[in-house]
């Protein structure tokens, strides 16, 4: 099984009450197994990435759990637990994080103001809190731009040790389910320079976006 060498964040708009998440890799379609939502909640799963350990996450957090209680009682029954890394953020301001000490070197995570930031097979730590203080640096901003200006400096550092290939940015907005459209949900499968051309793409959803308005 590929590992999803990744530094991503994820986060939250108190005030639009968005969640949303962004990542970049040395893997292929970075999106498609390391982002899921569902609902109020947001998890990334990366390193040895489980879109459904993900869901069997937020199965426990439909049920009345915690989403503190639900990560903790899946990584409890996991037998890769050790290899796992995963982020949560809730449109409660719930903000959580796990790394597994097998995860590959330099790895770390950082929670900070309505966001969480997580990298594994980093050049140097230091980029996660670099990530998180330019999220919460740029409050002002919608959250998928703070999201993207995050992934931008991870680039920017060279985060991923392996390289880059993919990227990818996704918004949720739940008090608006049926303004779906207006939430960016975008992927950079296999690109040179993936988080360059998500920004791209994201301009031009944001451009489409406004005449929708």
């Amino acid at each position: 099984m590929q590992n999803y060498t990744t530094y991503s964040i994820v986060g939250l708009d108190t005030q639009t009450g968005e969640i949303g998440g962004a990542a970049a890799s040395c893997a292929l379609a970075v999106g498609s197994a390391v982002i899921h939502i569902h609902e109020n909640t947001i998890i990334h799963s990366q390193h040895m990435a489980s879109p459904v350990l993900a869901n069997d996450i937020f199965v426990r957090i439909s049920k009345g759990e915690s989403a503190k209680a639900a990560l903790a009682s899946i990584l409890a029954s996991d037998e890769n637990v050790r290899k796992r890394q995963i982020i949560l953020a809730t449109t409660d301001n719930e903000l959580l994080a796990h790394t597994g000490t097998e995860c590959e070197l330099e790895y770390s995570h950082e929670v900070g103001v309505n966001c969480v930031a997580a990298g594994n097979s980093l050049d140097r730590n230091e980029v996660i809190s670099r990530m998180v203080e330019i999220f919460e640096e740029n409050s002002s901003e919608s959250l998928s731009l703070r999201l993207l200006r995050a992934i931008q400096e991870g680039e920017r550092v060279n985060a991923d040790k392996r390289g880059k290939q993919s990227a990818a940015l996704k918004i949720m907005a739940p008090k608006n389910k049926d303004q779906w459209y207006m939430c960016p949900n975008l992927r950079v499968d296999d690109h040179k320079n993936p988080v360059k051309e998500l920004v791209r793409l994201w301009g031009l959803f944001e451009d489409r976006r406004k005449s929708w308005s």
